[in-house]
């Protein structure tokens, strides 16, 4: 097992208040992914969604997800990644007056890239609950200043907050950037990057085929 490395410490998780561990093995079964009513709780169901579709890893994705954000922030380009598996099981655990907490379910980490395209383990196993806290706004001064616009008020994940994605999209993120640089340091640094996950992918597929879960 790697020592966490300074990176590894460094990597901001101010979204993710609170981490749990729950050491049990494997995903939770597909069918229970259901899509939530609860405008608190669609809010970060919508966050994690463009986490699985891997809209966080460029720009245009990312603006668009800053949109669920308090205090939204510049696209990161040379920021950090984290590296996850949600099943957007989100439930809401309370609300008061302006402010609330959604919790997201067995999640699971599985590490970070760095800015130089390096792969960092994480360094401990299991799912884990993630903690959201909300506040509830004022966004009238992000419409259109006209006569017609319209006074709204809805809730938004207090950040700011960074790139994440899962396995799969980091995978295909390292290969393009791969492409697109000319630094043969960062070329190799993303080949063993990609090499690694992809033997992670197959020893979690692995695993999985042999669970009843």
């Amino acid at each position: 097992m790697c020592e966490p490395t300074d990176v590894n410490r460094a990597i901001p998780r101010t979204l993710l208040l609170i981490t749990l561990l729950v050491l049990l093995p494997g995903r939770p079964h597909a069918k229970t992914l259901k899509k939530p009513s609860k405008p608190t709780e669609l809010v970060v169901w919508k966050y994690e969604t463009f986490i699985t579709q891997g809209e966080l890893l460029s720009p245009q994705g990312w603006k668009k997800a800053s949109r669920l954000l308090q205090r939204p922030i510049p696209y990161p380009d040379t920021g950090p990644i984290r590296i996850v598996w949600t099943p957007r099981l989100i439930g809401e655990d309370w609300v008061k007056d302006n402010r609330a907490q959604v919790e997201s379910k067995w999640t699971e980490e599985y590490g970070s890239i760095d800015s130089k395209l390096n792969y960092h383990p994480e360094n401990f196993h299991g799912l884990a609950m993630n903690l959201y806290e909300l506040v509830f706004i004022d966004t009238r001064n992000e419409l259109d200043a006209s006569e017609t616009a319209t006074h709204v008020r809805e809730w938004r994940i207090v950040g700011p907050t960074m790139r994440a994605a899962t396995i799969e999209q980091v995978i295909s993120y390292l290969k393009q950037r791969r492409e697109q640089t000319d630094d043969l340091v960062t070329k190799q640094n993303a080949t063993k990057s990609i090499t690694s996950l992809q033997n992670l992918l197959k020893r979690l597929k692995r695993g999985r085929g042999a669970c009843a879960c």
